[in-house]
């Protein structure tokens, strides 16, 4: 195999890896339905504006999108929503040879060689026993979800297959227009537009700076505690989260400050500060 294919495969791994780490991490903010629809919105436009369309029937396209979009990814989402740990669903969703073969044999009338049985077999053995060790503890129906998410990977794979495409990547652009509609309306039943009033306004300065407005002590110690940004204040605007404010310059040297710059580094260089602003109105003109 040449090196370019080897480096290629090892960078698809890292993606995939980190996919589902990204999902979980979107999933604090985002309902599980509603994030799918904005994730296929997104791909699609504006792609389709100079991805040139697929060379297949709209109906696979339609198919595609239904089965990938909305069975693979909706239910996935909503799976880690339930509990499905981002660590066990990376080992869940590559069960879906188990589905894809025999929907092959079936729709398809494709016969699988012994060699392939036998590769695929030893590989959802080894990837259901680690499955299986990281499932403790883990909602039944969560892993339910997630294999029913693998099977709908597996469907969207024999439509795939079925069609055709002589530009496979125009049918991945093409058929996530069509997931955004259904997932939004499935999220506007399931989630309501409560959820999505509240996902919007949890989008802003997390992870950067976070304040809450409170006469409670314990409630303002237990937020500063708890809360993971790099600035909270209580009783004061993340208006005032500024190098020049905090006394350390600008936000480049800040920044910078992460980078290490030769020298010994011990346990100080290694870690970040979290600041913590007690105030009582305070607001930035």
């Amino acid at each position: 195999m040449p090196r370019r294919h080897l480096v290629l495969a090892l960078v698809v791994a890292v993606c995939w890896a980190v996919n589902f780490v990204v999902i979980d991490i979107g999933l604090e903010s985002f309902p599980p339905l509603l994030f799918a629809a904005l994730r296929f919105g997104l791909t699609a436009f504006p792609a389709i504006s100079f991805v040139p369309r697929p060379d297949v029937r709209w109906r696979a396209v339609v198919a595609v999108g239904l089965f990938i979009g909305v069975g693979q990814f909706g239910v996935l989402f909503v799976a880690m929503n339930t509990g499905l740990p981002a660590g066990l669903a990376s080992v869940i969703a590559p069960l879906q040879p188990v589905f894809t073969i025999p929907f092959a044999v079936i729709a398809l009338g494709e016969r699988p060689s012994l060699r392939q049985v036998i590769g695929v077999s030893l590989a959802i053995a080894g990837l259901g026993a680690i499955a299986v060790g990281r499932a403790r503890g883990v909602p039944l129906q969560a892993v339910a979800l997630g294999v029913a998410s693998a099977a709908s990977w597996g469907c969207g794979n024999v439509v795939t297959r079925a069609a055709r495409p002589k530009r496979p990547f125009s049918l991945l652009v093409w058929s996530s227009v069509v997931a955004p509609l259904p997932l939004l309306g499935l999220s506007l039943i399931f989630e309501g537009t409560g959820r999505w009033q509240s996902a919007v306004s949890s989008v802003g300065a997390s992870g950067l700076a976070e304040a809450i407005v409170t006469r409670d002590i314990r409630r303002a110690r237990r937020f500063t505690q708890q809360v993971d940004a790099a600035a909270v204040l209580v009783n004061a605007s993340t208006r005032l989260v500024d190098g020049s404010a905090f006394g350390m310059g600008a936000e480049m040297g800040i920044s910078t400050s992460r980078v290490h710059a030769r020298g010994p580094v011990g346990v100080r260089e290694l870690t970040t500060t979290k600041f913590v602003v007690q105030g009582d109105g305070q607001v930035r003109d």
